[in-house]
């Protein structure tokens, strides 16, 4: 091997090292963290914050600040009633970096000693409970209780991308089943408590691969249209929600040779709906949904099972923002 190609084959392996370095990529030096307290605490400084945000308006005593991201913890310096206390903000792994998985871990490997890799929470609220202090995540005190991040009367948009779809669907020959990666669910959610919502959504998936699979001549497709409603529980950062859905199962077989026929099955159906969430930031989560078709208006028997269950990513966007 020449000596050119040896140093070809470094720029190669360091050029995609530093590609597959998400955090080193994705991640800025510095962080906006917002910080939150109630009435007996004031927040007086933050240990090498660079800019405090003092534009905006300080509803609760909320302010933004912007600090360098390091492996250490950051400390807050605090006033209560009439004695100054400190507490540590402990930082994390952030989710640039462990979106490292997607590359096998490789940018791990990069990102390892950088300070990009860790981050703090986005969000803090302070309270004095008796003598100490507690640190709460993506949630308020309000009557000694934990609430939800959203207050009673919020409206949130929300738009999910299934990276994998599954279905068991009837066909003329029986039951199908097959896994896609393609679709699209949007709706809002209303809080109607402080830790309890209604969710109103329509969407729609498929099965449809980039590279299909032909067999004997034959492509098989299901797909989805639906309408659900669910009541969701929040438990920190994870919701649960279960509920009902009406659905349009699809099903087509057809041949890349046209001398062959064709066939399809449609049914609407009406069903369950359940999902879990999981926070990873204020307007990401991760999220399965499984509805199963229990009752057929298409055709007889009336009961029979059918499901679509997906696994997604979330966003969700404040419509409405109610204060309490």
């Amino acid at each position: 091997m020449t000596g050119q190609k040896i140093i070809n084959l470094i720029i190669i392996f360091s050029t995609s090292m530093a590609l597959f370095s998400c955090a080193t990529i994705l991640n800025r030096p510095l962080q906006k963290i917002s910080i939150s307290t109630d009435k007996s605490v004031t927040v007086i400084s933050i240990d090498k914050a660079i800019v405090a945000d003092s534009v905006l308006p300080y509803k609760d005593s909320s302010r933004i600040y912007y600090v360098k991201r390091s492996r250490d913890f950051l400390k807050v310096n605090l006033q209560m009633d009439s004695s100054k206390k400190s507490i540590f903000l402990k930082p994390k792994n952030s989710f640039a970096f462990w979106l490292n998985f997607s590359t096998y871990g490789i940018g791990m490997l990069v990102d390892l000693n950088n300070p990009k890799r860790f981050a703090y929470s986005n969000s803090y609220h302070l309270t004095a409970s008796d003598t100490s202090n507690k640190i709460y995540r993506f949630i308020q005190i309000k009557e000694k209780r934990k609430i939800a991040p959203f207050n009673k009367g919020t409206i949130n948009f929300s738009l999910s991308i299934p990276v994998t779809t599954i279905f068991k669907i009837k066909t003329i020959n029986g039951q199908y089943e097959s896994v896609g990666i393609f679709g699209l669910e949007t709706g809002v959610d209303y809080y109607y408590k402080y830790n309890r919502y209604i969710a109103i959504n329509i969407g729609a998936g498929t099965d449809v691969l980039p590279l299909d699979y032909f067999g004997s001549g034959y492509i098989n497709r299901s797909n989805i249209i639906f309408a659900s409603a669910r009541d969701n529980f929040v438990l920190r950062k994870l919701n649960l929600g279960y509920g009902i859905s009406l659905s349009k199962f699809l099903w087509n077989e057809y041949s890349n040779d046209t001398s062959k026929a064709g066939y399809s099955l449609s049914n609407i159906g009406l069903g369950l709906s359940f999902s879990a969430q999981y926070r990873i930031t204020k307007k990401i989560f991760l999220g399965i949904l499984y509805q199963p078709n229990l009752l057929n208006a298409s055709f007889k028997p009336i009961f029979g099972y059918q499901h679509y269950l997906s696994f997604n990513v979330i966003w969700k966007f404040p419509m409405r923002k109610a204060t309490n």
